[in-house]
């Protein structure tokens, strides 16, 4: 199994004012973007060696937040999209 190099961050409501700048950083071929109340990290190196998932903790964001890599993110809507069909 490879590393995973791509997740989403969850938030329960949007992130506290300045938490996160202006919602895009980039750090040494790194980036993170927030959309909504979804942050999409993408961690070329690996989500374990990722500078900026620090960045994304509850305690910075200021509300709740849950990140899940790509693939169970995925793998989680077409479970989802199945299992009720029309709710998409």
């Amino acid at each position: 199994m490879g590393k995973y190099t791509k997740a989403v961050t969850f938030l329960s409501a949007p992130p506290t004012p300045g938490a996160l700048g202006d919602g895009v950083q980039k750090v040494e071929g790194e980036e993170y973007v927030l959309v909504g109340r979804e942050i999409y990290l993408h961690a070329p190196n690996g989500l374990g060696r990722s500078m900026l998932t620090p960045v994304l903790s509850e305690r910075r964001l200021g509300v709740r937040a849950t990140t899940r890599n790509w693939r169970t993110t995925t793998t989680l809507a077409t479970m989802a999209t199945t299992a009720m069909p029309g709710m998409t």
